[in-house]
C-alpha cells in the first residue's frame, strides 16, 4: 500500500487521489503511524449513488405566488413616482 503524509495530501490531493484510483488504495500516515486509508470506489458504485439534480420549476413558483396578476406599472415607472 503507497503511504503520503497528512501534509502531503493537503497539498497535493488531485495526485494523492489519481493514485487511489490506479492502487486501489492510499495509507494517510501521521506521525509516521498510517491513522486513515483512502479507498478508491468501484465505477459501479459511484453511478449507483449519484443522484441526478433538476432545477426547480420557477415558473410554477410564480404561479403559485402571483398566480394571473400582470403588474400594471413597470419598475421603473413605479419609481418615478
Amino acid at each position: 500500500m503507497n503511504t503520503v503524509t497528512v501534509r502531503a495530501l493537503r497539498n497535493s490531493f488531485p495526485k494523492v487521489l489519481a493514485t487511489a484510483r490506479k492502487k486501489g488504495s492510499v495509507g494517510i500516515t501521521r506521525r509516521g503511524k498510517v491513522v486513515a486509508t483512502l479507498n478508491a470506489q468501484a465505477p459501479a458504485e459511484a453511478a449507483a449513488g449519484a443522484k441526478v439534480w433538476t432545477p426547480p420549476d420557477f415558473k410554477q413558483w410564480l404561479e403559485e405566488d402571483f398566480g394571473g396578476k400582470i403588474m400594471p406599472l413597470s419598475y421603473v415607472d413605479f419609481l418615478e413616482r
